[in-house]
């Protein structure tokens, strides 16, 4: 159905408005009476007319505008009834349409930057965005937790207020200056250990190519530096160890060789010498070799049900010799009933003996050594605990370190490889354990073992 036009009808009703007056302007000059008073009835009934005509348009017209306000205010659900078929039933209509399209646009973008937003938060990376006037408009929880920055309270502020990081607000105005992507390594010194955050940093462009911000990714590497750090001093390590028994077997040997008037006691000293040289040469190609093996493959364990009371017990029997020399004692406190796990019974073994061995050499002579062993419904708990010499809280967290030594002279002193509590973690974590240690200087030692019984639960039962 054609539309009415309404302003055609308020057009047509004037010019009726208007013949009305002419033909009472007549009627009343025929009586005598003034045209101004047919002009002022005329208006009159004009004016009634208009707002009666006028008055359901208009209240049409405040619906609509009080919708567009709604709309507005992002009320996209609200629509305009339309019962008119003139311009302004048109006009709902056509607001309806718009309202209806504003809604699935916004929804989409809704959508888009709650998708945005989830995969920024879930990032492994922090992520920081800041305008043309380096404020930051977005900022991940990654980054947050790196510039020790609270998201929310950092939205609109300066990017150099929010952080101590003043690589980053550098890095960043370069950026917002030149318009090309820079990077940057930066330290953050922390406790107790330093951070390294690498940054990375882009323009953000707006619809004409302007520069309009800049976008930083921040990537924790610390833990490859630590690696890095790691490898070195396991190089160098590894070459200082081999280059010293090497180089006195060398020696020894040249020496002997070259005077054949040695007497025997003399050379059997040097050939003493020379056999406890071999065999710190030997003990470390073996551990180096076993921490190689556990390092490169786990599956050539070869785990087995067994009690780990008698491969204790088989432990204290072999290290007893050791412990009398050194005037050590040794007190087993082991579960009366059986304490059974999975694990490989050599590489077990190596655990216990490397842990009881550094006990009693760390022991002065008339301590004690206490090798305990508990269980409860899912875990089996070994401790040795001796009356040594302690750890300094500065060394705890490094021991498990290869080559790593608290103190360097003693150890070598007593032939030990450096490699002994490395192949102790390696070997925990390899059968799902844990290995942790507590420690007083002067007061002894507690390295604390725990594996999953063998009739533990599964995670997640």
């Amino acid at each position: 159905m054609r539309r009415a036009p309404f302003f055609w009808k308020v057009y047509i009703a004037c010019l009726l408005c208007v013949g009305a007056v002419v033909l009472l302007g007549a009627l009343l000059e025929d009586s005598g009476r003034s045209l101004w008073v047919a002009l002022a009835a005329g208006a009159i009934v004009a004016l009634v007319v208009t707002v009666l005509l006028a008055r359901p348009a208009i209240g049409r017209l405040r619906t609509i505008s009080t919708a567009l306000r709604k709309l507005a205010a992002a009320e996209f659900g609200h629509r305009v009834e339309v019962d008119r078929h003139d311009e302004i039933g048109g006009l709902a209509h056509d607001f309806n349409v718009a309202a209806g399209g504003l809604h699935e646009r916004f929804s989409a973008i809704s959508g888009d930057r709650a998708k945005m937003a989830s995969i920024l938060s879930g990032m492994i990376d922090g992520v920081v965005a800041v305008d043309a006037d380096a404020r930051v408009i977005h900022i991940n929880q990654t980054a947050s937790r790196l510039l020790g920055a609270p998201a929310i309270e950092s939205l609109g502020r300066p990017v150099w207020e929010i952080t101590r990081i003043t690589a980053l607000a550098e890095l960043l105005a370069d950026v917002l200056a030149t318009g090309l992507p820079r990077d940057h390594e930066a330290r953050i010194v922390e406790k107790p250990r330093d951070r390294h955050v690498a940054l990375y940093a882009s323009p953000l462009l707006d619809e004409a190519g302007h520069n309009a911000g800049a976008v930083a990714v921040l990537h924790d590497v610390s833990e490859l530096r630590r690696l890095e750090q790691v490898r070195r001093d396991f190089v160098a390590n590894v070459s200082h160890e081999l280059k010293t028994p090497i180089t006195a077997i060398q020696g020894l040997v040249e020496t002997l060789l070259d005077d054949s008037g040695t007497d025997g006691p003399t050379r059997q000293k040097f050939l003493e010498r020379v056999r406890h040289q071999s065999e710190r040469l030997s003990n470390l190609a073996t551990d180096l070799l076993s921490l190689s093996r556990l390092e490169a493959d786990h599956s050539l364990l070869e785990p087995l049900s067994l009690d780990w009371r008698s491969v204790i017990t088989e432990s204290i029997t072999a290290l007893g010799p050791l412990s009398q020399k050194r005037g050590v004692l040794i007190r087993s406190v082991l579960n009366p009933l059986p304490v059974e796990v999975i694990g490989d019974r050599e590489t077990l073994r190596q655990v216990i003996d490397n842990l009881l061995d550094n006990a009693i050499k760390h022991t002065p002579s008339g301590g004690q050594v206490t090798v305990s062993l508990s269980g409860d419904r899912n875990r089996a708990t070994l401790e040795v605990t001796d009356t040594g010499i302690g750890i300094d809280p500065v060394h705890q967290e490094r021991i498990f370190e290869r080559f790593y030594r608290v103190d360097t002279a003693r150890s070598r002193e007593m032939g030990g490889t450096g490699l002994g509590l490395a192949i102790v973690k390696h070997v925990v974590l390899a059968h799902s354990g844990t290995v942790t240690v507590d420690s007083t200087p002067g007061h002894g030692s507690t390295f604390r073992v725990t594996l999953p019984l063998a009739s533990a639960e599964p995670p997640g039962r």
